[in-house]
């Protein structure tokens, strides 16, 4: 398996932005896989971009997915090449996915699996494709708020002439 050790894949872009110059640039996969000592540990992680699944890979190597849920929660170097891993393949898929998007567009074709398309697109890329966008915004500084409350002397005529209803406790008419 050759996997690219572009920027993307080391999770920086290809933009004209510099990197920080106090910061380590982050390893590329290669390295991180590198750092996993057991062999089916690394195996798994190898193999893993030809099946694209968990429980797929840890069954073409004859273990079970459940094995590879403990490694992630029990070894962090393990995790940490694997989330790296996970995040280069759904990269790869959401461009595919992609791409198959505009040659449909092109085509004009329009099946049933469009909906099976765009669901993938909003699984793997939120910020992009989601139904409705998300609006933040950060404010900072004071805020001053006016409430319009009106005087006693503002109240109209009709509500102060109404008779007050007396209760008394204990007499019900």
């Amino acid at each position: 398996m050759t996997i690219s050790n572009s920027p993307e894949m080391r999770g920086g872009t290809t933009g004209g932005g510099e990197e920080p110059q106090n910061e380590q640039p982050e390893p590329s996969l290669e390295e991180l896989i590198s750092r996993v000592d057991n062999g089916r540990k690394r195996a798994f992680l190898e193999t893993f971009p030809i099946f694209e699944t968990t429980r797929d890979t840890a069954k073409a190597l004859g273990f079970t997915d459940w094995a590879v849920l403990k490694w992630q929660q029990s070894d962090g170097v393990f995790l940490q090449a694997f989330s790296a891993l996970k995040k280069f393949i759904d990269a790869r898929r959401l461009d595919d996915y992609e791409q198959e998007l505009k040659r449909r567009a092109l085509e004009g074709t329009s099946k049933h699996s469009d909906i099976l398309l765009m669901f993938a697109l909003k699984a793997l890329n939120p910020d992009v494709y989601r139904d409705k966008p998300t609006l933040t915004a950060q404010l900072t500084g004071d805020i001053t708020v006016k409430l319009a409350v009106p005087s006693y002397d503002d109240v109209p005529v009709a509500i102060e002439s109404k008779p007050a209803k007396q209760l008394t406790a204990g007499k019900h008419d």
